[in-house]
């Protein structure tokens, strides 16, 4: 149970008052966040400082937890622990005015962003259009200064100034979209893109337009997946398979995509280890300090790492 003063310039603690129940972490990453808040608040510079260490080991334990490896994830339990923890250590900062007082405002700024009009609302399958074409968009975009990508669609350059010409005209009503639009209109966005992408395919002989089509679908499919091993399973959703098909290759991948980075790995090391061993021993000890992150970046970290998006509502 967290105690303050009476003080509210103290801000330290002695055994007169309790924590009013309400006050918990959202107020505090309010608090951090808003520096006017943290004035109306009250707070001292150091009570600050306390505040926002308290919040920084929390973030930092989320976002471990967050790219932590399969296996490896922070337990529930833990975590609110941690929470619970930042909140205690962030609370013993202040008094129990500030803390009041922080409970009042917070309260006050919720009332205010409930009555504040909020942006139309989307729906999931407005926004996955919107992402599908705005992937296909990137890419046409490459064809107008990716040179090796036009030379594997054998696009001339006439092609190429077309292309350029229709994305310039794409850019230009985005702006006014924006300058129009206070608030992000998914539909209009993606009739642009619709525009983009149809004018674009007039362009493109019918042969283009589908080799086009297969290079979105592979980066699609690669950035779902993880990597270029596991986007077979996305493959194989278009082939027919039964479900246990389906699972037997999805053991293979994991297999022999576990023993290929973990060989990575360990032939990464190998040859690093045999670079370093040509230098004199004095320096190689340095030499390895300079290399251990790379020698121990693993990508599969990567692919383990929560992948975040926009948020869809309903």
């Amino acid at each position: 149970m967290v105690v303050w003063s009476q003080d509210a310039s103290a801000g330290r603690s002695d055994q007169s008052e309790t924590k009013p129940a309400e006050v918990g972490l959202l107020e505090l990453q309010l608090l951090t966040r808003d520096m006017e808040l943290s004035k109306e608040v009250g707070l001292t510079t150091e009570q600050r400082k306390t505040i926002l260490v308290a919040m920084q080991k929390y973030r930092d334990a989320t976002m471990k937890g967050f790219r932590a490896k399969t296996g490896e994830r922070v337990a529930p339990d833990e975590m609110k622990r941690l929470m619970d923890a930042a909140v205690r250590d962030a609370m013993e900062a202040m008094s129990k005015e500030q803390a009041e007082k922080l409970l009042e405002v917070s309260e006050r700024k919720k009332a205010e962003r409930a009555a504040t009009p909020r942006p139309p609302r989307f729906s999931s399958e407005k926004l996955n259009e919107m992402r599908e074409l705005s992937q296909i968009q990137s890419k046409l975009m490459r064809l107008s200064y990716d040179t090796e990508l036009s030379e594997e669609l054998e696009l001339t350059a006439e092609q190429r100034v077309e292309l350029s010409e229709v994305q310039r005209e794409y850019r230009s009503a985005s702006e006014e979209l924006r300058k129009d639009s206070k608030t992000m209109d998914l539909g209009q966005r993606n009739e642009l893109l619709q525009k983009l992408v149809m004018d674009s395919q007039t362009i493109l002989s019918p042969d283009q337009s589908e080799k086009l089509a297969f290079e979105i679908k592979v980066e699609r499919l690669k950035r779902e997946h993880g990597d270029e091993f596991a986007l077979i399973n996305g493959l194989a959703d278009d082939y027919g398979l039964d479900d246990r098909a389906k699972a037997k290759l999805s053991e293979k991948i994991q297999e022999v995509r576990k023993d290929y980075y973990d060989d990575w790995m360990a032939l990464k090391k190998k040859s690093m280890e045999a670079i370093i061993n040509e230098l004199p021993r004095k320096h190689r000890e340095e030499a390895e300090a300079a290399v251990q992150d790379f020698v121990d970046e693993d990508p599969r970290d990567k692919m383990n790492r929560s992948r975040f998006s926009l948020p869809v509502r309903k």
